[in-house]
C-alpha cells in the first residue's frame, strides 16, 4: 500500500475531495478484507462439519457391516445344519420308501397299534417339512443380508472418496486463509492508518 496520494495535491478543495475518496477506499479495502476472512473461516468451519460427518459416517457403517457379518456367519452355520438334517432325513425316507411305511401299517397288531403307527409317519412328514421351509427361510435371509452389506460396503466406499474431496477442500481453504492472512495483515495496518490520517487531515480542513 502506498502512501496517500493526497499529500501532493495543494489546492485546499482538490485535497479534500480527494481525502474523502481515500477515507472511503480504505474503509472499502478493510471490509473487503475482513470479509473475505469471515466467508472463509465459515467455509472452514462447514468443512470440518462436514469432515465429522462422513467421519462418523464410515464408522457407523464399518460396525453395521461387523455386525451383518456376524449374522451371516451365523445364518450360514444354521443353513448347513439345516440342509445336513434333511439330506439325513431324505436318505431315510428314500431307504424306508412308500411300501415299506404301508406295509409297517398294514402290519399293526390293533388298531391302536395302527393309529400310533400313523400318527409317528405325520409326525416324521410334518417335520420334513418344516425343515424345507425352515432351509428357504434361512436362505433367503442369507441372501438379503449379503445384498444389504454390499450395500453398505458400497456406501462407506463413496464416503471415503467423499471424505477425501472434503479434505482436500478443508485443506485448500486453510491455505487460502494463511495467504490472505499473511498478505493483508501489514496491508489491514497500513489501510486503517491512511484511514485515520486521512480523517485528520479533512478535520484540519
Amino acid at each position: 500500500v502506498e502512501d496517500s496520494p493526497c499529500n501532493s495535491e495543494k489546492d485546499l478543495n482538490k485535497k479534500k475531495v480527494c481525502l474523502e475518496l481515500q477515507v472511503e477506499k480504505c474503509s472499502k479495502s478493510i471490509s473487503n478484507l475482513n470479509g473475505q476472512l469471515n466467508y472463509l473461516s465459515g467455509q472452514i468451519s462447514l468443512n470440518e462439519l462436514n469432515v465429522t460427518k462422513t467421519i462418523n459416517r464410515i464408522d457407523e457403517l464399518e460396525n453395521e457391516i461387523a455386525s451383518i457379518s456376524a449374522k451371516i456367519d451365523r445364518l450360514e452355520t444354521s443353513l448347513s445344519t439345516v440342509i445336513n438334517v434333511l439330506i439325513s432325513r431324505i436318505i431315510a425316507t428314500y431307504k424306508i420308501g412308500n411300501g415299506e411305511q404301508l406295509s409297517m401299517l398294514l402290519s399293526s397288531q390293533s388298531f391302536g397299534n395302527f393309529m400310533v403307527r400313523a400318527k409317528y409317519i405325520r409326525v416324521v412328514q410334518e417335520h420334513d417339512k418344516k425343515l424345507l421351509f425352515q432351509m428357504q427361510e434361512t436362505k433367503n435371509n442369507y441372501v438379503e443380508q449379503k445384498e444389504e452389506r454390499e450395500r453398505k460396503r458400497k456406501e462407506q466406499a463413496e464416503l471415503k472418496v467423499r471424505l477425501s474431496q472434503e479434505k482436500v477442500t478443508l485443506a485448500s481453504n486453510k491455505k487460502q486463509k494463511e495467504v490472505i492472512l499473511e498478505s493483508t495483515k501489514n496491508n489491514n495496518v497500513q489501510y486503517q492508518k491512511q484511514l485515520e490520517e486521512a480523517k485528520k487531515e479533512q478535520e484540519q480542513i
